[in-house]
């Protein structure tokens, strides 16, 4: 295990007592250094406490540390998603964008203002490496976490206490994925995960009562997953993605796991001609699904009948009306001006998101951005946040 100090600074903001009320929690979103995005910068929001953290882990100190203990081309990879321990803690996953198979999860202490960064070997486990690309709290503080063999022969899959100090193995794939999973949740008697990135978008199910293991090849490049009562939403990007370069196939989708016997099948799924990489997807009371299509168009639906209720843009239109894919794949790839990651308030009023400059406030009943709250980006620093998360 290595051990990172953080630097934190603290920013006032000025907060309506109304989205106060909405927001009982604070929530993180990251900052990136394009020559450093591994050592990000973690923001903080507290709506209550009107103020910004920013926890700043990029240092020349910090670099050296990271070039001894590992190959140097890790601080090209990006933070991916975030997990809450508690109030003071979080779990921050990497997705490898430089270095082949990332092999880290990393511990953020606010409190300590510490990073601690943790390899398969600091868990006893030294015939393992990659670390699969996100966490996902199962609500009984754990997790599940997959690390594959160094020989890549197969993938190992762990029940992971959410602070890491205990573990306990579930299976091993046999050789169905040779990456690493991209997230890996619990849904009833099952464990899913998917293999976004890999040629055929593999969805790998393990029974955890029968022992056996399920594969629906799904040409989407399924990605993340929900639950919801007896329902497993998932979404399907049905993007390319290599290194930093991003092609989009076409429409992404949002689709229905429900249990039949002893597997599981897709039930029925939503998607739309405007509709490209869901990256987030969230349930929203009562009975919908909310998301964010790339680049800004926020898309609500029925989470029984999976039909759109209404898209909505942020700021402005950018999709043109015709030549979708041609625009995205040719025009867009790498602009800055789009929203990927975003959460919702306490009370289900609000989507919160974010650009370059702004904290943005999303009212769902009126349809209308509503508060706009400005931030301060550290020098050479952008916004490039993929999955947010909300402390607990």
């Amino acid at each position: 295990m290595i051990e990172l100090d953080l630097e934190l600074n603290e920013l006032k903001i000025k907060v309506n007592n109304n989205l106060k009320n909405s927001f009982k929690n604070n929530f993180i979103f990251y900052l990136l250094r394009l020559d450093a995005m591994y050592l990000n910068t973690f923001v903080i929001v507290d709506f209550n406490k009107e103020k910004i953290i920013y926890l700043q882990s990029y240092s020349e100190k910090n670099i050296n540390k990271i070039k001894k203990a590992f190959d140097p081309k890790i601080l090209g990879d990006v933070p991916h998603s975030a997990m809450s321990i508690n109030q003071n803690q979080f779990l921050s996953a990497i997705m490898p964008v430089s270095s082949l198979h990332n092999n880290t999860i990393r511990l953020i202490d606010i409190k300590e203002k510490k990073m601690r960064i943790y390899s398969p070997e600091d868990f006893g486990l030294t015939h393992l490496y990659a670390v699969a690309e996100s966490v996902i709290d199962n609500g009984d503080n754990h997790f599940y976490m997959s690390f594959l063999k160094k020989d890549e022969s197969s993938t190992e899959f762990y029940k992971m206490s959410n602070d890491l100090s205990q573990r306990e193995f579930i299976f091993d794939d046999g050789g169905i994925l040779t990456t690493q999973p991209h997230q890996i949740l619990k849904f009833k008697n099952f464990i899913v995960a998917f293999g976004w990135g890999t040629k055929n978008g593999i969805i790998l199910i393990y029974n955890i009562n029968t022992k056996k293991i399920q594969k629906i090849n799904n040409n989407e490049n399924t990605a993340h997953g929900i639950v919801h009562k007896d329902i497993l939403y998932y979404s399907s990007v049905n993007i390319v993605l290599d290194k930093s370069n991003v092609t989009y196939l076409g429409r992404a989708i949002i689709g229905q796991l429900v249990v039949s016997g002893d597997l599981l099948k897709i039930k029925k799924t939503f998607t739309n001609k405007t509709g490209f990489r869901y990256t987030s997807h969230k349930y929203l009371f009562p009975n919908s699904i909310i998301t964010i299509g790339f680049p800004n168009r926020i898309f609500i639906m029925d989470s029984d009948t999976m039909q759109l209720i209404y898209y909505k843009d942020i700021d402005k239109k950018i999709l043109p009306n015709e030549n979708f894919i041609d625009f995205l794949n040719n025009k867009y790839k790498n602009n800055l001006e789009k929203y990927s990651a975003f959460e919702l308030s306490n009370d289900y009023k609000y989507l919160i998101t974010f650009n370059q400059t702004n904290i943005k406030l999303f009212n769902i009943k009126d349809r209308n951005v509503e508060f706009n709250i400005a931030f301060e980006k550290p020098d050479k620093f952008l916004q490039i946040t993929q999955h947010c998360d909300i402390l607990k």
